[in-house]
């Protein structure tokens, strides 16, 4: 086989760039695969040098359609909008929690991700029709109304209008070689590179240029044979290209030793080496209090290795699953410390606060008060009726009144040229929204809508609608994971990896029909490949970052962390946060400061604190005086005797475990909850409370031991048990739901999308507890359960249930032991957790985690 890469040196050496062309998955990997290619050349300047990513190369086949045959492109705001719109036209109300409500915003964003899946995933007209026969057969409400819904946005589209996925299947479809010779007239080779998932569109697409005569194409990814539990997925993209002739070129580009070392060994069971690689240095776990102050000290972590002269801030990248949680962190944070930095990931439009300003203009009829974008003065007239052309003549009026443009470049910020290039981004990408929306209606040109019909699509089209919020030259670089594919750096901090946001927790695909759904090895295949992504982008310094908590809960680091640490040595660090802080992390350290010392300071010649600093001071020493010195008697609740009496009564009452854990915790939250009996109003949710589900999952399991009468499920009978615990959750989740609809005024129907989620998201999580409890094999089996001591309420174990409760200490304790499994001598007290949280030996022995010792001398 060719050394493709010494061919494509060849051609730029003799100014023949434009004979090939590359593609690559990201923009970011586009700019970097262009400064390679350019080093090839000794002036290091080449014509007609072709890098596109996989989306512009397709458009610019697309555009070469003949005008008879192309449409227009619509952007992912439109296309959410008119998805809606046919949502809420449907007979059908399966999308919907309450019926003759709109469809709640995150189902819709959940409908148009499982229609460009569906179509990513190559899913034609044909098979379209296939689904909607399915599901008239198989009576699937879901299934019924996403085909329904699918049909009637193709009639919306057609014949004027195609979105990007659809671009993609007419190209794939309709694919002529004219297109190719006229978007690239000299090109005889396409390389494709680094690529791990492909639609099968593309893969029909490159197959069908590859059959070109005097053309070559190969599909280079980065791959290693005989490691498929790493890149099984890509293995599987082999296949797809199966006999056409696109050529597969399996090493993409030389490796280093140890990325070569991971490529054979990370996540293979079976590996044959015995000798983990030695990166003590160059791979360090760090583990930080929370989340903020995860971000705070990987900002010390930036400032150190820049200090030191390791690397420039350039060459240095923080990276994460997900990136959004953390924006708002880092825009406080980096800032503090004087770290400039680039968000190349899309940030939602809606979110902008150039775009808050003008919807905040739009809805109210006048200018923010104090408003940086807006100059004061009158709004533009308007009428309440009005033809597209009107709204559109009417929101160029008000941001020429305004003065937009000219205030964000004399704003105080200005000196920021990536603050003012972020917000005109944002401004451009709301300017295109309302042009598109004015533009897409197909009726007659004086047909009216009432104005604020106008804002509510807008504003429906740029919460769908991502923007560049922040390019900084010579800053860091904040990516996802995926764009972090083709890239290297010196440093990379790969932040939250911590298990369940990296590997992320399996999470139903609802509206997938069963033959499309992604199983749940698939998606761990993706993560798995994610994570080498990571391994192999940095050079010199990889910092792995796991907080230890998120409010009271103990988080666990990411599980890749012991598959890292089975082939090769890292080493952990504690960052010392000391110096400047962000504005966050220094009021938590002042708080610890006034804790520890007698007479603290407010005044630090800073003008932010003065009003604030004193509020935190009596804040700490009221709390101070409640734990250690009582000398603020006032907020500790003094007592009359008539009070004390009272509570002198009270010591007799009967108390659950979860009532001590809770004084123990906070005696506050005590007071307010068993005392005032004070609750939280309840948000409207649109599946079951953690209360409901706890009560559920109890039941559930409650009537599965009892059905097997404490028969453990083990490799023999695990088939079996499965399938009794499904009977079992199928008749208890129908019986809730029944209880449920007669305490409301709207029935749930068996045909509920959020009943239906909901009731997959418990099949999932019971189906891991039984396969743990397979894998546990410990010499105990279930005998009681449901031990009920001291309360008569629920299901209850005949046999060692009491009405009385049972005195501990001097505390008469009330209980509820979900399980006992008992052995040869030995006895395992089990209680059901359905959230996140980590119960550590620490809480146990300082007396915040009392439950299970508690139950255990109970048990005894």
């Amino acid at each position: 086989m060719q050394d493709i890469e010494n061919v494509l040196k060849t051609r730029i050496e003799e100014d023949n760039a434009e004979t090939f062309v590359v593609i690559v998955p990201t923009p970011a990997a586009r700019l970097k695969r262009q400064r390679e290619l350019l080093r090839y050349h000794d002036s290091g300047t080449v014509a007609n040098l072709r890098v596109h990513t996989l989306a512009k190369f397709v458009q610019r086949l697309y555009a070469q359609l003949d005008w008879k045959e192309k449409r227009t492109r619509i952007s992912t705001g439109l296309q959410a909008l008119w998805l809606r719109e046919l949502v809420d036209a449907q007979s059908q109300q399966s999308f919907r929690p309450v019926q003759d409500v709109p469809v709640p915003d995150s189902t819709l964003s959940l409908i148009v991700n499982t229609i460009n899946y569906l179509n990513e995933r190559g899913t034609d007209a044909d098979e379209w029709r296939g689904l909607a026969s399915d599901a008239r057969n198989t009576r699937n409400p879901y299934l019924t109304a996403l085909t329904e819904l699918y049909e009637n946005y193709q009639g919306k589209l057609d014949p004027s209008w195609i979105d990007d996925k659809e671009m993609h299947l007419f190209l794939a479809a309709h694919f002529a070689p004219r297109l190719m010779k006229s978007a690239f007239p000299c090109v005889t080779l396409v390389s494709v590179e680094d690529f791990d998932v492909l639609s099968k569109a593309d893969v029909k697409l490159l197959a069908q240029i590859a059959d070109m005569h005097d053309m070559q194409v190969y599909f280079r990814p980065d791959y290693q044979k005989g490691n498929p539990a790493l890149f099984e997925h890509v293995e599987g993209l082999f296949a797809e290209f199966g006999d056409s002739n696109v050529i597969t070129d399996e090493v993409l580009a030389p490796r280093s030793e140890r990325i070569s070392y991971f490529a054979r060994h990370l996540f293979k069971s079976d590996s044959d080496d015995s000798s983990p690689l030695n990166l003590h240095e160059k791979i360090r776990l760090v583990r930080p209090a929370d989340r903020t102050d995860e971000v705070e000290q990987v900002a010390h972590l930036i400032r150190r290795r820049v200090k030191s002269g390791a690397c420039q801030l350039a060459d240095i990248c923080v990276t994460y699953h997900n990136t959004q949680p953390y924006l708002q962190r880092i825009a406080e944070i980096f800032p503090a410390h004087g770290i400039p930095y680039s968000v190349t990931e899309g940030h939602p439009l809606a979110q902008s606060p150039l775009v808050k300003a003008i919807f905040s203009c739009l809805t109210e009829d006048a200018v923010p008060p104090e408003s940086p974008y807006f100059s004061e003065g009158e709004m533009p007239p308007r009428e309440n009726e009005m033809t597209p052309a009107d709204f559109q003549t009417y929101f160029n009026a008000l941001l020429e009144k305004g003065e937009v443009i000219r205030n964000i470049l004399n704003s105080p910020d200005a000196i920021e040229s990536s603050v003012i290039s972020s917000e005109i981004a944002a401004y451009q990408a709301l300017d295109a929204l309302v042009k598109e929306l004015c533009g897409s209606f197909d009726e007659p040109a004086e047909t009216t809508h009432h104005y604020h019909e106008y804002v509510q699509w807008l504003r429906l089209m740029a919460a769908h609608t991502t923007y560049p919020t922040l390019e900084t030259n010579g800053g860091v670089h904040i990516l996802s994971l995926s764009e972090l594919r083709s890239l290297d750096f010196d440093t990379v901090i790969l932040g939250d990896f911590t298990d369940g946001r990296f590997p992320t927790s399996h999470r139903p695909d609802a509206l997938l029909p069963e033959t499309h759904v992604r199983s749940e090895s698939d998606r761990q295949c993706e993560q798995r490949f994610l994570f080498y992504t990571a391994l192999k982008a940095f050079r010199n310094r990889l910092y792995l970052i796991s907080p230890e908590r998120e409010n009271e809960s103990a988080l666990i680091p990411s599980p890749f962390l012991a598959q890292l640490e089975r082939v090769a040595k890292i080493g952990a660090e504690d960052v010392e946060t000391t110096g400047e802080f962000s504005h966050v992390s220094f009021l938590r350290k002042y708080g610890q400061y006034v804790w520890a010392t007698e007479a603290p300071e407010t005044d630090f010649g800073d003008a932010r604190w003065p009003r604030t600093l004193p509020l935190v001071n009596h804040a700490a020493l009221v709390e101070k005086s409640r734990e250690e010195t009582h000398k603020h008697l006032a907020y500790e609740g003094v007592l009359t005797a008539r009070s004390r009496s009272a509570l002198a009564e009270r010591r007799t009452e009967p108390r659950s475990v979860t009532e001590l854990e809770t004084y123990a915790r906070c005696p506050f939250q005590y007071f307010a909850d068993r005392i005032l009996e004070l609750r939280a109003p309840r948000d409207d949710e649109e599946g079951l409370s953690p209360l409901e589900k706890g009560i559920l999952s109890h039941h559930i399991l409650f009537e599965f031991y009892a059905n097997r009468n404490g028969q453990q499920p083990d490799a023999a009978n695990f088939a079996e048990a499965k399938r009794q615990l499904d009977e079992v959750i199928e008749r208890a989740t129908e019986e809730h739901r029944h209880r449920l609809s007669a305490k409301q005024e709207t029935a749930i129907g068996s045909d509920n999308l959020f009943w239906h989620i909901e009731k997959e998201r418990l099949q999932i999580a019971l189906h891991r507890w039984l396969k743990a409890e397979r894998d546990a094999n410990l010499p105990v089996l279930p005998r009681y359960f449901e031990v009920n001591i001291g309360r008569k309420s629920g299901n209850a174990d005949a046999a060692l249930s009491r009405e009385h409760a049972i005195s501990i200490g001097g505390v008469p304790l009330q209980a509820k032991i979900d399980r006992i499994d008992v052995g040869d001598g030995v006895f395992n007290v089990i209680d059901y957790k359905t959230g996140s949280s980590t119960i550590r030996i620490r809480d146990i022995l300082e007396g915040r985690a009392l439950q299970l010792p508690v139950y255990l001398e109970i048990a005894k």
